[in-house]
């Protein structure tokens, strides 16, 4: 079991910025069971792939920018005001890629926002051809219709799949998907619901997001912890309980 980071090592950073990634990078070359970064992808009105959680970004004047009605440049435009790169938000997936350099694996969560599934899968190809995974690329997503777009275009060596879910019945309804997943995504509440549900797709699971220490050690004590490789959290200080 290992410790996936959201924000770094010592919450210094937003969420989503390649100061936070950097942190996680540092922290885990000191401690062999913090492996992984996770990420939020979307795009922008002209179709650069960049990273935010939710779908809108709050500019300092209390204008709400779209991103997916929002070229880069004018998100640019806002970005560009903060002096340190490291720190600076919506930084480009190619650049994150770029930054990484396969020094820890990237779990890329998909966001399925007002854009065209095909399109942002394209554009996933595209730079997971660049890249050239070594089996450190998880592409993910909450939404089954955009798994199958990604699962279509990005079939290639080196990239893992997973689906993410927060009710048990997504198993079901991602069963057209099984056989091609490699991973398991549930939220940490489920996993004392049904054993033998998470048991029968036979898929390592990554859970998300535990933050407290006694949340932990009870999934540590499940009966299925045996299924659980990973733990998401924004406390990588978590991994001293494992």
């Amino acid at each position: 079991m290992f410790i996936i980071s959201h924000r770094g090592c010592r919450n210094r950073w937003c969420e989503n910025t390649l100061g936070a990634f950097d942190d996680a990078i540092r922290f885990s070359e000191a401690n062999p069971k913090l492996r992984g970064i996770e990420l939020d992808v979307q795009l922008t009105a002209d179709g650069e792939a960049v990273l935010l959680h939710n779908p809108s970004l709050w500019v300092a004047d209390g204008q709400e920018w779209v991103l997916s009605r929002t070229t880069h440049a004018k998100l640019t435009e806002y970005t560009d005001k903060c002096d340190d790169p490291l720190g600076r938000i919506c930084p480009r997936l190619e650049d994150v890629l770029k930054f990484v350099d396969h020094r820890t694996p990237l779990f890329c969560e998909i966001k399925a926002y007002d854009y065209d599934f095909a399109t942002m899968a394209d554009i996933l190809r595209r730079l997971m051809e660049a890249y050239r995974p070594a089996g450190d690329i998880i592409l993910n997503s909450f939404s089954i219709p955009m798994m199958e777009q990604i699962m279509k275009t990005c079939d290639m060596e080196g990239v893992k799949f997973a689906l993410v879910f927060s009710s048990i019945d997504a198993i079901t309804r991602a069963q057209s998907l099984m056989e091609r997943l490699d991973y398991l995504h549930p939220h940490y509440d489920l996993l004392g619901s049904d054993t033998e549900t998470f048991r029968a797709p036979g898929k390592p699971l990554n859970i998300w997001t535990v933050n407290r220490e006694d949340i932990l050690k009870r999934i540590v004590g499940l009966e299925i912890a045996d299924l659980v490789e990973g733990v998401m959290t924004d406390d990588v200080s978590l991994v001293r309980y494992l």
